[in-house]
This record gives C-alpha cells, sequence and structure tokens, in this order.
C-alpha cells in the first residue's frame, strides 16, 4: 500500500506541476532552463515523501522519480497541444460558425498531413519547432531576443527535458541531506537501551 502511494502521489504533483508550468509559459513566465530544474525537484520531493517517515531502498525511487518527472513534461506538452489545437479550431470557426469541432479537427489533419506528412503531436511539434520561439530576458525588447527554431528547437527542448529528469533523480539520492524529510523520518531504535520492566 505505501509504494502504490509513493506512485501515486507524485504522479498526481507531477500532472499539476505539468498544468502550473504550461500556465506559466502562457502569461510569459517561464524562465528558461530554471523551471523545469525547479519543478524536476517538487517531483523528487513528493516522491520519497510517502517513505519519509520510515525510509525506503532508493532504486524504486529513482525510478519512480524517472517515471513521474516524465509524466510531469509529457502533461506540459500535452497541455500545450491541447491549447494549440484549440486556437486552431476556434479560428476556423470564426471564419465558418457552421463547422463542427470534428470537421475542424478532419481539416487541421488535412493540413497537417500536407505540410508535415504527420498529423496529431507529431505534425504540432514539427509546427511549433518551425515557426520557433523567442528566449528573453523579463522585460527587454523582441529585437534582442534568442530565436530558437529548427533543429536547435528540438535540442532545447531536449534539454529541458533532462534537466527535469535529472533534477527529480538528484532531489531523490539527496534525500538524506533534506532536512525536511529527516524531520519526518523516525528515530532508530537504539539495541543498547534497556528494555523496560513493566511490574
Amino acid at each position: 500500500m505505501r509504494w502504490i502511494f509513493t506512485l501515486i502521489l507524485p504522479t498526481a504533483v507531477a500532472v499539476g506541476i505539468g498544468f502550473g508550468l504550461y500556465l506559466l509559459d502562457t502569461v510569459g513566465f517561464y524562465l528558461v532552463l530554471l523551471m523545469p530544474m525547479l519543478a524536476g525537484i517538487i517531483v523528487g520531493f513528493f516522491v520519497c515523501l510517502p517513505t519519509a517517515r520510515r525510509g525506503a531502498p532508493g532504486f524504486p525511487l529513482v525510478v519512480i522519480a524517472l517515471l513521474t518527472s516524465l509524466v510531469m513534461m509529457g502533461a506540459y506538452w500535452y497541455f500545450q497541444y491541447d491549447h494549440y489545437l484549440t486556437t486552431i479550431i476556434e479560428a476556423v470557426q470564426e471564419q465558418n460558425s457552421s463547422v463542427s469541432r470534428e470537421k475542424a479537427l478532419e481539416l487541421i489533419d488535412q493540413i497537417q498531413m500536407e505540410t508535415y506528412n504527420a498529423t496529431g503531436f507529431v505534425a504540432f511539434v514539427m509546427d511549433y519547432a518551425e515557426v520557433g520561439f523567442n528566449i528573453g530576458r523579463v522585460g527587454s525588447s523582441d529585437s534582442s531576443n534568442l530565436q530558437i527554431q529548427g533543429t536547435l528547437a528540438y535540442i532545447f527542448w531536449g534539454g529541458e527535458l533532462l534537466i527535469a529528469v535529472v533534477s527529480a533523480v538528484v532531489a531523490v539520492l539527496r534525500r538524506g541531506s533534506n532536512k525536511t524529510l529527516l524531520r519526518m523520518r523516525r528515530p532508530e531504535p537504539d539495541p543498547n537501551a534497556p528494555t523496560p520492566v513493566i511490574s
């Protein structure tokens, strides 16, 4: 039961953090590379939390940290993809209000297949990489921002994924130095302590 909770809790947290990263990205307050690192550390903390009082073997926790950090980034990309579809569907329906969501999705698939020879999430990622995105300091002008697109975009996203996974795993491996988790741990019984005598 404890291991089930150890899996369920960080998975739920990972989905929530993925949604939080998506929201921060949509409002333009997404700190490049720092956000996935912090998110990975938080996921790693919640992986250790259910077993903090009694302790647990390191390897299963590392595996769970690896999986849940992937879930977190997967959730982030799922919400990005859903926003992408919703935006296009709304644009199509503004042009022709009689077009249903299903018809709009069929039209999107048709255009994606003609353009990228792929549909769905894969086509979305290819489209995103082709259009690209800007990286810059908060409040800086667009002209001073770094344009990321094409192959560089794939490298950037791969780097973010790697940072998130490594941060979660490192947080688990360093759980012995986490003061919050240490305060929750039950003290080990002293084998030399005298046995109380009940009279």
